[in-house]
């Protein structure tokens, strides 16, 4: 499977305040692009074509985060917490990749099942409750994708869903929310996988903690 975004919107529908200006001129009728660009057009009163070209401005999309801080190094772990069993599911057909993140996620505390197709993955989904699932973009079915997206709420904020891709870009906010999950690592960051994930680990608390006690719910078994 390619690596395309696994929703069927676009970044026009997740995001329209970003396109608004841009849309609006595309779409606007005919009249009233003309009106725009006559600005002799003595309805005009609020100011000389300089000053209205000068007032027009479009949002900056963001862009993918600065990652130098990878190459830092790795600060202590701590020590694990409690008797929680926390498990790690990884979904990756290529041999390499897919031991390298199940190694990763075992040092840092999450028991993990392996597997290299869809079938066995929803199978397992549906033996156990898993708090990470890390994917490979390439091998991602819909049948698997859309799977976990439509577990009950009560259950699908509790898993950390990652995917992981040759074209994906680190930690690209953008592209995690376009394609239905928590994070997305690009292949070519996978040696600092240790040091994403125990980021995403955080940030994904500081996200839902918040969340879930208003909610009156246990907390996410993510430390």
């Amino acid at each position: 499977m390619t690596e395309n975004t696994k929703t069927q919107k676009t970044a026009f529908d997740l995001f329209p305040d970003l396109f608004k200006w841009k849309k609006t001129r595309e779409t606007a009728p005919a009249t009233a692009r003309k009106r725009r660009r006559d600005t002799t057009d003595p309805r005009l009163d609020n100011g000389t074509s300089d000053q209205i070209a000068h007032r027009k401005s479009t949002v900056a999309v963001p862009q993918p985060p600065d990652l130098s801080w990878l190459l830092n190094g790795i600060p202590e772990r701590d020590s694990a917490e409690g008797p929680t069993i926390k498990l790690g599911l990884v979904f990756i057909s290529d041999e390499r990749h897919r031991v390298l993140v199940a190694e990763v996620l075992e040092l840092l505390g999450y028991p993990t099942h392996m597997v290299d197709n869809h079938v066995a993955a929803i199978d397992q989904l549906g033996r156990h409750t898993y708090s990470v699932i890390i994917a490979d973009i390439a091998d991602v079915a819909d049948e698997f994708h859309q799977h976990i997206n439509n577990l009950p709420m009560s259950r699908r904020r509790l898993i950390m869903y990652v995917l992981i891709g040759a074209r994906l870009r680190t930690l690209y906010a953008l592209e995690a929310l376009a394609n239905s999950v928590n994070l997305v690592i690009g292949h070519r960051d996978l040696e600092h996988l240790e040091k994403i994930l125990r980021w995403g680990f955080k940030e994904y608390g500081n996200l839902f903690r918040p969340i879930l006690e208003v909610l009156n719910t246990d907390y996410p078994l993510l430390s």
